[in-house]
């Protein structure tokens, strides 16, 4: 596992940005679509249950969702892109893959969006 780094290593050298209400509802809708298609993702069990838990997770700019038949943990992390040419905020979305509750991930893709992010998921599972 030496590729592998822990969450607060993650956390500590990556420059999050808190993740908005618009993100959320992403999240939220992902987690219907794909339950809804048979598969299994859900907020990893650190975050379920505990609403304090899973808000501190989004205002660190970070979220973990799990899938039990693929025996894995995704990663997500929103990170700060800079500002735009009209100085909007930009984000990427750095994604990380890892054994479930391990809290060990190893680096994955950059997506410019969060709805990218989240649905590259479904490629592993038509793998």
């Amino acid at each position: 596992m030496s590729n592998y780094q822990n969450l607060q290593t993650i956390l500590s050298t990556t420059n999050r940005i808190s993740f908005n209400n618009q993100d959320l509802r992403s999240i939220n809708e992902y987690i219907k679509m794909s339950q809804a298609k048979g598969y299994d993702i859900r907020l990893d069990s650190s975050l379920c249950g505990e609403v304090e838990a899973f808000q501190e997770a989004l205002n660190q700019g970070y979220i973990i969702l799990s899938s039990v038949s693929l025996d894995t943990s995704f990663l997500f992390a929103n990170i700060d892109g800079g500002k735009g040419f009209f100085g909007g905020q930009k984000t990427k979305v750095v994604s990380f893959i890892g054994p479930p509750e391990s809290f060990s991930f190893t680096p994955g893709h950059v997506f410019n969006k969060l709805v990218r992010a989240l649905t590259s998921i479904n490629n592993i599972f038509r793998g």
